[in-house]
């Protein structure tokens, strides 16, 4: 990941995150995480949506454990914690209001 700090936060709230399967740790998800990170930095500007094919083609060569369909929201979340998005499960940085 390209920060310690991030894959830090990602190892801590890993097991908070509602699209998380039961029986799935942080390194079945870490490949996801490092692809939103990253993504993020590499496309400024731009929306998780529109960048989406990139993504998932950088996410294989992290050499997944998930098919990205699986995977596609952990690197989402991480994607907009970046962009500071405020979303309904992610209570620690308060709730949004529509």
């Amino acid at each position: 990941m390209k920060s310690n700090k991030e894959e830090k936060y990602w190892r801590e709230h890993h097991d908070k995150q509602p699209f998380v399967k039961p029986g799935h740790t942080y390194e079945h998800y870490a490949a996801a995480y490092r692809t939103g990170c990253e993504g993020f930095q590499k496309h400024p500007g731009k929306k998780f949506a529109e960048v989406e094919t990139d993504l998932a083609r950088d996410y294989q060569e992290h050499q997944p454990v998930l098919p990205w369909e699986d995977a596609k929201d952990a690197a989402r979340a991480a994607w907009d914690k970046l962009a500071g998005v405020t979303v309904p499960r992610d209570v620690s940085r308060g709730v949004r209001y529509d």
